[in-house]
């Protein structure tokens, strides 16, 4: 998978300044580091990974604009300036939201891609993303579904590329409800009027996770919300909503659950996949940098060990580290993860899907996903 590869063939220091959520580190980025990179060939992977607005922010603040080709430039600020919109416009429909679960008295946090633009992220726009997660108690799931309704939400369908929302039939809610742990997306379409002529402009070129679309009945940003009652059926009995973090009006899912969400997502979802994972190995790096001032650690310990977890944190803390060449992770709980319980194949639990080494060699190995 070339476009795995290009990415990660970028030295660890140069990954590390280029694509930090803060911008402290775009300052050791020199010139003739980023004179050796071949913008064409990594501009797909940038791109296609939501990449490319934090990239060029990072380097027009290191006074080295210059050394990108001018017509990716220009695409890259377009994409900014339309992620910068968006970001606002969701964050105003998440406080909506937020006061409305309050009155309502359904308990709820903000959690995944949001919060962490939200908190770790400078500018925050920098981090795109396609809609925002909220986490509900199981038990309050239709008096969630009834709130967003209240506040002009629907459940919506859409074509893959994140266009021409409609109503989903009820059939598709009940089987998408069926088959994962959250409602069928909510979506609110807000009509935009007197939008600046860069807007669609020709260095625009639209892609996910950009909700603006241009449609007969005019200018349309797609504003979508997934309501989820657990990330996943294996953290089903986990009391996620009482380690709730509140930043000023909005209630965020605290430090440890957003680690061992992030690092399970990363593991289960998007290392399998060619053009997902590399946004989240900067969430998680940024997650792991937040760890230094807290000590989420004795908790996190726990809760992998309890669910069998080691190798999903294992391999995507292992990533997240190697990613920006800094190790942030306890070593010891990082070795523990890596030995195996049973070595044998038939003691995998499906755990290390895909992935025959450890039990060839009874632990395991970085080798898999390592530059």
């Amino acid at each position: 998978m070339p476009e795995i590869r290009r990415l990660h063939e970028l030295p660890a220091a140069l990954r590390a300044s280029l694509l930090s959520p803060h911008p402290a580190g775009a300052g050791e980025v020199g010139a003739a580091a980023l004179r050796e990179v071949v913008w064409e060939e990594l501009a797909e992977d940038l791109e296609s990974h939501s990449l490319s607005p934090l990239l060029a922010r990072r380097i027009e603040e290191a006074g080295l604009a210059d050394q990108i080709p001018a017509g990716l430039l220009a695409r890259w600020r377009a994409a900014g300036r339309h992620f910068e919109l968006q970001c606002a416009l969701q964050r105003l429909d998440a406080e909506r939201l937020s006061r409305h679960f309050v009155r309502c008295g359904i308990p709820h946090a903000f959690f995944k891609g949001f919060v962490y633009r939200e908190l770790y992220y400078r500018p925050s726009w920098v981090r795109p993303s396609g809609d925002v997660d909220l986490l509900v108690a199981r038990r309050d799931v239709e008096r969630a579904r009834a709130a967003m309704r209240e506040l002009g939400f629907f459940q919506a369908t859409c074509t893959d590329d994140c266009r021409q929302f409609r109503p989903a039939p009820q059939a598709l809610i009940e089987s998408t409800e069926a088959r994962h742990y959250e409602l069928a997306q909510f979506a609110r379409v807000h009509r935009l009027i007197n939008l600046p002529a860069w807007f669609w402009g020709p260095d625009f070129v639209r892609r996910p996770p950009c909700d603006f679309e241009r449609t007969a009945e005019g200018d349309l940003f797609n504003s979508c919300v997934d309501v989820h009652w657990t990330v996943h059926f294996m953290f089903a009995g986990e009391p996620m909503l009482e380690r709730v973090e509140w930043h000023g009006s909005l209630p965020f899912l605290g430090l440890e659950w957003s680690l061992l969400t992030t690092a399970f997502k990363l593991y289960f979802e998007s290392f399998d996949h060619v053009r997902r994972g590399f946004l989240q190995l900067v969430d998680l790096a940024a997650l792991l940098a937040a760890a230094l001032r807290a000590d989420p650690w004795p908790r996190v310990g726990e809760v992998v060990s309890r669910l069998g977890l080691e190798a999903a944190a294992y391999y995507a803390f292992a990533a997240a580290q190697d990613w920006i060449g800094v190790e942030l992770v306890p070593g010891e709980l990082l070795a523990r993860w890596s030995e195996l319980r049973d070595g044998s194949a038939a003691g995998r639990q499906n755990l290390d899907f895909g992935d025959f080494i450890p039990y060839l060699i009874g632990r395991r190995s970085r080798a898999g996903f390592a530059p």
